[in-house]
């Protein structure tokens, strides 16, 4: 959930590109923009495989 909420943060309030925040965050610029798409949640979800 920080990493989310930090992604978040440095496109809105920063203002950095998908590009650098991907590269700061070493995470892709794919799980960036779909992170970026998708409507704020106050936690994340995962699927549990056999669950």
């Amino acid at each position: 959930m920080a990493m989310y909420a930090k992604v978040r943060r440095m496109r809105v309030r920063d203002g950095l590109s998908i590009s650098e925040t991907a590269r700061r965050t070493s995470l892709s610029r794919n799980t960036v923009k779909t992170w970026l798409r998708e409507p704020a949640r106050s936690e994340m979800t995962y699927w549990r495989p056999g669950g």
